[in-house]
């Protein structure tokens, strides 16, 4: 229940007071995308998407990082793909229901991967749970049976 409304999930939108600790650096014409961990936690699901163009000619440029240890750096190719399962794989992975990831996305995917008409540069990637529960605690009572939660870190880079 929440503000009185029976509700099977939650989310929750909003600022925080975390620095961001992945380092990114692209370069489109070698197609080449170098994520750096420099926090002390691993990042998930490290992503960069890159729009190039603008609405009439627009080519948004993905690079997947995956998996981002504390100190580990990382170099992959940035080129066009398909971001309609990027996080829905990731979510499902963590035990997020179908309804759960596909509210999510729906949300989301425009801010991640296609927030403007004109170019645009965004680092996404997903916080241990654990990362997250010292930024944002809660308590639910009842207990549920089971509790997933996530956060997804979204950062507006400037050129690379």
């Amino acid at each position: 229940m929440f503000n009185g409304e029976k509700t099977p999930f939650l989310f929750y939108e909003g600022e925080t007071a975390f620095k961001n600790q992945i380092n990114v650096t692209w370069d489109v014409k070698a197609g080449e995308v170098t994520f750096r961990n420099d926090g002390n936690f691993t990042a998930y699901n490290v992503i960069l998407a890159h729009m190039i163009g603008d609405y009439m000619d627009a080519t948004t440029l993905v690079a997947v990082g995956g998996s981002l240890a504390s100190g580990e750096e990382k170099t992959v190719g940035l080129d066009e793909k398909s971001t309609e399962h990027l996080i829905k794989e990731d979510m499902l992975g963590l035990g997020f229901t179908e309804k759960e990831v596909d509210a999510f996305t729906q949300t989301w995917d425009n801010a991640f991967f296609f927030p403007s008409n004109i170019g645009f540069t965004n680092l996404i990637y997903r916080l241990p749970q654990y990362k997250y529960e010292e930024m944002l605690p809660a308590t639910f009572s009842p207990q549920p049976d089971k509790i997933v939660r996530t956060m997804y870190v979204l950062v507006e880079v400037s050129e690379g």
